[in-house]
């Protein structure tokens, strides 16, 4: 009997302690900047297999964390190691200072919210292809003469 007194306290204490988290108290209203999404591209470059084949990249408002950190989540989807898409993959970025200080990829909680989070399409991320734009070498080699010695092949 004191055993179970005991449990069934500790049990309505441990409930007590719990508190949820929705994504309306963690969602703000700020799109990601400019610097951010430069940063947030180098960063899935650096983590996917092939980045270039990055589609449907879609990037959340900036949000607070349950653990109290800011960041983003972002949705995408790209090539695997096979050469095949894998599917929609959530990662989890968080920044501070003008530095990402926690990267996630496969991010549960970006997954679990995402019926609730307001999505933003990352379109920098999907055009940040590692060809080179021919008309923007010829433009630039025509139009710099310093560019001509140092670049561009005649």
């Amino acid at each position: 009997m004191k055993y179970t007194r005991s449990f069934v306290v500790g049990l309505c204490l441990l409930i007590a302690g719990c508190q949820t988290v929705t994504v309306q108290q963690v969602q703000t209203d700020k799109k990601p900047t400019v610097a951010h999404k430069k940063l947030l591209i180098e960063a899935v470059k650096e983590h996917f297999y092939d980045p270039y084949s990055i589609r449907d990249a879609e990037l959340s408002n900036l949000l607070r964390f349950p653990n109290r950190s800011t960041g983003y989540c972002g949705r995408l989807n790209a090539k695997n190691a096979v050469g095949g898409y894998s599917g929609r993959q959530y990662v989890e970025v968080g920044i501070r200072g003008g530095l990402i200080v926690s990267y996630h990829p496969n991010s549960y909680w970006c997954k679990a919210q995402q019926n609730h989070i307001k999505w933003n399409r990352f379109r920098e991320l999907e055009k940040s292809k590692g060809f080179i734009n021919i008309k923007e070498v010829h433009k630039m080699c025509t139009s710099d003469p310093i560019s001509v010695k140092l670049s561009c092949i005649s």
